[in-house]
């Protein structure tokens, strides 16, 4: 009889960073934080248990859905590739039991699953010896994204390479001039990941600084630089710490899915860490300021983590903490550069961004009715409070114009302006750009962040500029 070809190499495929774009002991972990915080503490006493044990409690105490995760496309790909030529697709994962058989079963693209259980870990060395005993020494191909899969990847018949590290991947093509690349890009990922295009907003700090026409107080000027700086890092490990409490909701947010960590551009310990190393910096920047403008950076930390973790859940108290939040840029201004508390700008501030923080909450429960939603997730709003959100909304933008009216028929001005009359063109001016920041929400046209809107939008920017020639026209002193 002819000898029969020997069978093609079974296709086996890590997990974690390989197949599932993110760790899911990590994402455990989270979602254990998230949904049952009272048991976060025990996760450590699990952990001298050892890894396999902590892992398998970990999978118990906060199952996954794997609908909800983010997969390496181009490696599914092969995979499907593999499959229709009759190859065998197995799953080899050092992550819980339990865990791969539920991605297994989901995607549906696996004949087999070999895990590791609370006993001993599937990595490394480990995982190679279950391989070989299944399918003999070099009757596999493996695709792995660790150099704990180096050992795997000596005895592959075909080594794949689905990480992002190009130095793990320069040193596994010297070794396996054959090897393929099945990794994703990933554009940008640390700059959207510490969401820099935000960091403009923090130029409110500047404001105090401006309005009280201290210009040639240089020594005002670069504190104030300096608490810009200290906001924008702790802005952006407060986005960091929010993105990783809500992964599972930005996976299945229309825009948010494309963030860093929630798409699986960047590893989950690429925010773990980088968050309170960027708190930290933020707030070694303020301290040497003052001691006062060290416990203003604290409390806006303070105030952005609770809306993170719990507020931004509150009806109504959401906004007020959003408008809150961008008030407190106002006062870090007049601390840092030692300037006299404005109350007619607190005020106008509060009331201004109360009616901005209200559009961003519309625009988004408009886009979740749009999409067949009746409320926004993880929000304390339904699509039916919609008119009065609105309405709430238009009344807090109204009550702003008000008070810049109020103010520049006041007393306060006449010490500031030689001219002060001309400062009542500011309120229509103003009044147009509110409505029309309105109207845009009201047709679902608005961004579903308006101060975004506002530093894009070009005729937010032509009414800027009609301000400034206001103010000129007045005469400052």
């Amino acid at each position: 009889m002819p000898a029969r070809d020997p069978p093609p190499p079974a296709l086996c495929v890590d997990l974690d960073g390989t197949l599932c774009r993110t760790d899911t002991m990590l994402e455990s972990l989270l979602r254990l934080a998230r949904r049952h915080p009272q048991m976060a503490w025990r996760a450590s006493g699990w952990l001298l248990q050892g890894r396999g044990e902590f892992k398998a409690k970990l999978a118990k105490h906060a199952r996954l859905d794997p609908s909800a995760l983010r997969y390496n496309d181009r490696l599914l790909a092969q995979i499907a590739a593999a499959r229709s030529r009759g190859r065998k697709i197995v799953l080899a994962t050092a992550a819980d039991e339990g865990t791969a058989r539920a991605v297994a079963e989901h995607l549906g693209c696996f004949d087999e699953v070999v895990a590791g259980n609370g006993r001993k870990p599937l990595k490394g060395k480990a995982k190679l010896a279950a391989l070989r005993a299944r399918y003999g020494a070099t009757g596999f191909d493996y695709a792995g994204d660790s150099p704990a899969d180096f050992a795997i990847w000596a005895e592959a018949q075909t080594a794949i390479y689905a990480g992002h590290s190009r130095r793990l991947w320069r040193r596994l093509e010297r070794r396996h001039p054959a090897a393929i690349h099945a990794g994703e890009a990933r554009p940008a990922a640390w700059v959207r990941l510490l969401r820099m295009h935000q960091w403009t907003k923090n130029l409110i700090i500047f404001v105090p600084w401006f309005a009280a026409h201290d210009f040639s107080n240089a020594h005002a000027a670069a504190a104030d630089g300096l608490m810009f700086l200290a906001f924008c890092l702790c802005a952006s490990a407060a986005y960091i710490f929010n993105d990783l409490m809500d992964l599972e909701a930005d996976r299945r947010h229309a825009d948010k899915r494309t963030r860093p960590l929630a798409a699986g551009d960047l590893p989950l310990q690429a925010g773990i860490i980088g968050a309170p190393l960027l708190a930290l910096a933020g707030l070694g920047l303020a301290a040497a300021i003052s001691k006062a403008t060290a416990a203003v950076a604290a409390g806006y930390l303070l105030a952005t983590l609770s809306y993170s973790i719990y507020l931004k859940r509150q009806a109504l108290i959401d906004i007020f903490t959003l408008a809150g939040l961008y008030t407190l840029r106002l006062i870090a201004g007049h601390v840092a550069a030692q300037v006299q508390y404005s109350p007619w700008l607190l005020t106008f501030a509060m009331f201004i961004f109360l009616s901005l923080a209200v559009a961003k909450r519309v625009s988004g429960l408009a886009a979740a009715g749009a999409n067949g939603g009746t409320a926004e997730p993880g929000r304390g709003y339904r699509c039916g409070d919609l008119n009065f959100l609105q309405s709430f909304g238009m009344l807090s933008g109204g009550l702003a114009v008000l008070i810049l009216a109020l103010y520049v028929t006041s007393s306060a001005v006449t010490r500031l302006y030689r001219e002060p009359i001309w400062l009542l063109i500011l309120c229509p001016i103003f009044l147009y750009w509110i409505g029309r920041v309105w109207l845009l929400t009201h047709r679902g046209q608005m961004h579903s962040d308006p101060v975004q809107f506002a530093l894009k939008d070009k005729r937010s920017y032509a009414m800027l500029a009609l301000m400034a020639g206001v103010l000129l026209a007045a005469g400052p002193k």
